[in-house]
């Protein structure tokens, strides 16, 4: 009878050691996948403010000219912004179709010679975004 106790707790021991270890496995799992979700929006605002600011020095560069912008960066002009398509590892594509990232340059305060650069997801969550000062040419 004896050896037949020793057996049973044998048993307990192990299903609650078997227990533990799945309770662990199942906290590190939630741990990594939380740590691959910070590291994805931690590449995202990296690249998002590396292409942003390339959009902004090549406005600047134009001397504040929308058309001349998107011809250079590609991007698509609208009527009162211009549009550049990015997919989801940062490499620019043609059409929105393909795209998982939009950064849009548009007017806000003509009288201040003011334009923002404004990097987003497509369901308009902002990323990333900077104002850009005296890029509007008067000519």
């Amino acid at each position: 009878m004896n050896t037949r106790s020793k057996s049973s707790l044998f048993l307990i021991e192990l299903v609650l050691v078997i227990l533990v270890f799945s309770l662990s496995a199942a906290v590190c799992l939630r741990l990594f996948f939380e740590s691959r979700l910070i590291s994805n929006e931690s590449r995202n605002i990296s690249q998002a403010s590396l292409a942003v600011q390339s959009v902004a020095d090549v406005y600047k560069a134009m001397k504040g000219d929308y058309l001349k912008t998107a011809e250079f960066l590609g991007g698509s002009a609208n009527d009162d912004s211009v549009d550049f398509y990015y997919n989801e590892i940062w490499e620019p594509v043609d059409n929105l179709a393909d795209a998982s990232f939009i950064i849009q340059l548009q007017e806000i305060n003509e009288m201040h010679r003011e334009s923002s650069v404004t990097a987003s997801t497509l369901d308009g969550d902002p990323i990333f975004s900077v104002v850009v000062r005296g890029g509007l040419s008067f000519d």
